[in-house]
C-alpha cells in the first residue's frame, strides 16, 4: 500500500504490505477476484496461455478500485513474502501443466 496521498507501493520506496483480506470488505474481494479472472481470460484469449500476471490497483476515497496496469510477464518482487508466494504458485502451475 502506498503512503497517504502517494502512489508508490514498493517497500523500498516507503510502501507497506497489507493483506487484502484483512483490509477489505468480502464483497469487494469477490469483485476483485472477478476482475482478475477476466483479465487472465482476456490475456489468454488474445495472446495464448498466460500462467502469470499481476495487477497494480488503487482504491480511491470512495473505496472504488482503479486498475493502473496489468503486468503480463514474469517479474521479480523485492518483497520476500510476495516473491515466495509467486514462486510457490509458479511451481504449482508447472506441476499442473506437466501432470506431475
Amino acid at each position: 500500500m502506498a503512503k497517504k496521498d502517494g502512489i508508490t507501493t514498493h517497500l523500498s520506496k516507503g510502501g507497506d504490505i497489507l493483506p487484502l483480506e484483512q483490509h477489505s470488505h468480502k464483497k469487494w474481494i469477490n469483485k476483485f477476484r472477478q476482475i482478475v479472472n477476466e483479465c487472465g481470460q482476456s490475456l489468454s484469449n488474445e495472446l495464448g496461455f498466460f500462467g502469470e500476471f499481476s495487477i497494480d490497483v488503487g482504491i480511491d476515497n470512495h473505496r472504488n478500485p482503479w486498475i493502473f496496469e496489468v503486468n503480463a510477464k514474469p517479474m521479480k518482487f523485492d518483497e520476500i513474502e510476495i516473491e515466495r508466494n509467486k514462486m510457490t504458485k509458479l511451481i504449482q502451475l508447472f506441476y499442473e501443466l506437466t501432470n506431475y
